[in-house]
Order: structure tokens, then C-alpha cells, then sequence
């Protein structure tokens, strides 16, 4: 049962990871808090917003940079600087977006020469493609490795509760063992109490047959000894009738 188990939140977490993904990205014009601006969109599937969150402080932290939550939009942020492999200078603007844990990233590239978008930057787009690519990996990855954490407590807890389940199994056996000692006992206490019924019916018929014996014989010695009584009685009238 066990196995069974482990072997089916496996196959879950092998389907999760399967079509754990991001899309690639695409440029759009997205309205931040400061304004609109060329934005690299990238959807998740299976990826929930806190993840993707926890994988962008990661990655800015790597390239020296601090990320600022904006107060007057939720879920939006501001990296005022930070240095990619082309040593510009560069800042961006975030924001991310879940429905039903699906996450998605809109961020917003510039560096102290231009705005990057697919018509401009075209020398230094790939630094910050490969760089959002970057956060996108983390992301999946931290999402994976809190599924693998989920499902080992799953395991665990299911586990124990086998155990428990087992454990109970086993005591119900051996109460039915019992019971069925018990009735194998009692079944046999039930043939040698119906001997003894036997045996002791037997022992009063010949008792019975003893009691009507003894009277038979009580009641011959009786009649033997009036017999004898009432001779001697005539024999003691006669002597009266002859001395008269």
C-alpha cells in the first residue's frame, strides 16, 4: 500500500513537472505606475506568484540590485539600478500578475542609453532576454522544488497514516483470532457439557432403576415379615382358643 502511494504523488510530480513551463517572451506596451513602457511579457503555467516573486530578488540580488515595492500599485516594483554582462547601468520596472496560480511577469528593461525594446537596444537585448529567461528558470525551479517539498510531507503524513491504518488492521485480526479461539473454545465447552448432560441422564435412569429395585425388594421384605407376623399372631390365637 505503501509503495502504491509513493509511486502515485511520483507520477503527480512527475506530471507537474512535465507541464511546469513559461512561455517565451514577447514585447508589449504595458502601463506601469511611472507610465507606459516597451515590456517583456512572460506567462507560467504552474507556477504560483510567490515563487516568481522569490526568484526575482534572487536574480537582481546577483547583479547588485535592490528591488523597491511600489506603494501606490500592488504587486509592483521598482530595481533603480543593477550592472548585466554589457556593464551598462540599468534599472527596471516589474510587475507580477496571478489568476487561478497561474503567475506572469511584466518587466521593463532600460540602461543609461535607451529604453529596451525590440526597435531600439537591439546590441544589448539579448543581455536582458537572457537575464528575464533567467528569473523564469528560478521561478519554475523554486516552484518545482516547493512541489518536491509538498509532496515529501504528503508522504510522510500518508505514511504514518498507513502505519496507524496497519497497526489498527492488525489488532482487528487478532481480535477476530481471538474471537474465534473463543468460539472454538466455547463450541467444545458446548460437546462436553452435552457428554456430561448425556452421562448424567444416564447415571438418574439407573439410579431410577436402583430406587424402583430397592422398593421392590423393601417392599418383598415387608410383606415377608406381615406374613411371618401374622402366623406367629394365629399361632398365639390358637394357644388362647385351646386354654380356654
Amino acid at each position: 500500500m505503501k509503495k502504491t502511494l509513493i509511486t502515485a504523488l511520483f507520477t503527480s510530480l512527475y506530471l507537474f513537472s512535465t507541464s511546469q513551463s513559461f512561455s517565451e517572451s514577447m514585447f508589449m506596451d504595458y502601463a506601469f505606475s511611472d507610465g507606459t513602457k516597451p515590456s517583456m511579457h512572460i506567462h507560467f503555467s504552474n507556477v504560483r506568484k510567490d515563487a516568481l516573486y522569490s526568484a526575482l530578488k534572487t536574480a537582481f540580488k546577483s547583479k547588485h540590485g535592490k528591488i523597491e515595492k511600489v506603494k501606490s500599485s500592488s504587486d509592483e516594483y521598482f530595481i533603480s539600478h543593477f550592472v548585466l554582462e554589457n556593464n551598462k547601468p540599468s534599472k527596471a520596472n516589474v510587475k507580477l500578475l496571478e489568476q487561478n496560480s497561474q503567475a506572469d511577469l511584466m518587466i521593463s528593461f532600460e540602461n543609461n542609453e535607451s529604453v529596451i525594446s525590440e526597435q531600439q537596444a537591439m546590441n544589448d537585448i539579448n543581455y536582458y532576454k537572457r537575464f528575464a529567461y533567467d528569473i523564469a528558470a528560478k521561478a519554475a525551479n523554486l516552484e518545482y522544488d516547493n512541489q518536491i517539498y509538498v509532496l515529501e510531507n504528503t508522504i510522510k503524513k500518508k505514511s504514518k497514516e498507513i502505519k496507524q491504518l496497519e497497526k489498527d488492521i492488525f489488532n482487528k485480526e487478532k481480535k477476530i483470532k481471538d474471537a474465534e479461539h473463543s468460539i472454538t473454545r466455547s463450541n467444545s465447552d458446548i460437546v462436553s457439557f452435552k457428554k456430561d448432560i448425556e452421562e448424567s441422564s444416564i447415571n438418574i435412569n439407573n439410579t431410577d432403576m436402583n430406587i424402583t429395585e430397592l422398593n421392590q425388594a423393601l417392599r418383598q421384605k415387608s410383606e415377608k415379615k406381615l406374613r411371618k407376623d401374622i402366623k406367629s399372631l394365629e399361632k398365639t390365637n390358637d394357644k388362647l382358643s385351646k386354654s380356654i
